[in-house]
């Protein structure tokens, strides 16, 4: 019937009321679960690379000292270790699969999600914004409603206050009724 893209998916997992994808099968799930993961070591790589000086201003940073060879032991080779920035990435993306299952793992009961308006998650990522800040930027980010349901009911709500007959005068519109 229609096609959800990345995008949906993101914005699905992210909507604290359909965050678990109950409906969904366990590949769209995964699916979806690593697209957020993703996103999520994207912002925080993006946060860690503002944040370090030597990459925000190399003109103003001083000179990197001399190199100094550094002798490596014989088995150094075989060690399973990975360092420089492989090794970054996969922190990162640990701590961003953390953060996702911290927000997973919420115990989020209906009084949490029935402060003032249940059908923003929004508010909800601005209450959790000091405990997962980058998934609240995500969230904010991405959001999109989930269905066109709210818009359709405006629209039908629009339709019943204007139309045909209430743009007409009243006395026209009598004149027609007595018309017949």
């Amino acid at each position: 019937m229609f096609t959800l893209h990345d995008l949906h998916w993101m914005a699905a997992t992210l909507n604290p009321r359909a965050r678990l994808l109950k409906l969904a099968i366990d590949a769209e799930r995964t699916h979806a679960y690593h697209l957020v993961r993703a996103e999520v070591a994207k912002i925080m790589e993006i946060q860690l690379a503002d944040n370090n000086p030597s990459v925000q201003s190399p003109v103003t940073s001083s000179p990197p000292p001399s190199p100094h060879k550094k002798f490596k032991s014989y088995t150094a080779q075989f060690d399973d270790d990975t360092f420089g920035e492989s090794n970054k990435n996969i922190t990162i993306s640990k701590r961003a699969q953390r953060k996702f299952e911290i927000y997973l793992q919420m115990k989020l009961t209906k009084c949490t999600l029935s402060k003032d308006n249940s059908d923003n998650p929004l508010l909800f990522w601005k209450e959790q914004e000091q405990l997962l800040p980058n998934m609240s930027k995500l969230a904010k980010k991405n959001s999109i409603p989930a269905s066109s349901a709210t818009v359709e009911r405006s629209f039908s709500s629009a339709g019943v206050i204007i139309s045909h007959v209430r743009e007409e005068p009243a006395s026209t519109h009598l004149q027609s009724m007595t018309s017949y």
